[in-house]
This record gives structure tokens, C-alpha cells and sequence, in this order.
């Protein structure tokens, strides 16, 4: 194989690549703002959580978490982040959204001051 033939073989290869990255970054952005209905009442936050999921390509990370809260919602058509910002809202659990992952901790107080190290 010469070095033209070479080459022309690496730029489809990129071009293939370029493209899957494309297509990949679309998906994550429909999914970013497809809207989310959900109207429960006295559900547990895992219940709510599932929903989330049954609707969405979202998929919920934690550890060590109190999911049996329960929380009543009634939201039509919102983004995830409105959704996630109503039903944590009166929780200590704090959200990131990674792609298609929405990792959940615990909240750290406003009154706890950082560590210092002497």
C-alpha cells in the first residue's frame, strides 16, 4: 500500500470517527431537552427517580442516600434540571448532570466551614 492510498484510508476512518462523535453529541442534547411530565403524589424520591428514568435516557447514581422521602409533584413538559431543582428542592440531596448520568449527593450544609489544615 503507498502513502497516498494510506492516507486516504486514515482520513475515512477520521471522517467515520467525526461522524459517530456527531451523531453522539445530538442524542445527549435531544435528551438534555426532551420535556418530562410527571404528576405523583406521596411517592418516594426512588419512585420519582424511576420515573425520571421510564421517561428519559437518564440514569440516577448514588450512594447512601435516604430515597423513601416522599415528595408530590405535578410538572408538564420540563427540563431535567427544573425537574431535578423541584423535587430536591426541599431534600439535602444536591444533583450534577454528566451526559446521560445525574450523579446525587448529599448536600453539604452553607454552615459548615471547609477544614483547615494547620
Amino acid at each position: 500500500m503507498n502513502k497516498t492510498a494510506f492516507s486516504q484510508e486514515i482520513g475515512k476512518l477520521f471522517e467515520l470517527v467525526f461522524i459517530l462523535l456527531l451523531s453522539l453529541s445530538v442524542t445527549v442534547a435531544r435528551a438534555q431537552n426532551s420535556g418530562i411530565t410527571l404528576r405523583m403524589q406521596d411517592a418516594t424520591v426512588a419512585q420519582v427517580m424511576k420515573a425520571i428514568e421510564n421517561q428519559s435516557h437518564y440514569v440516577f447514581l448514588y450512594k447512601n442516600l435516604d430515597t423513601t422521602r416522599k415528595v408530590s409533584v405535578d410538572l408538564r413538559n420540563k427540563r431535567i434540571d427544573e425537574v431535578l431543582d423541584i423535587v430536591f428542592k426541599d431534600l439535602n440531596i444536591s444533583y450534577k448532570i454528566d451526559n446521560l448520568q445525574i450523579l446525587l449527593s448529599q448536600k453539604v450544609s452553607e454552615n459548615t466551614a471547609p477544614a483547615t489544615v494547620a
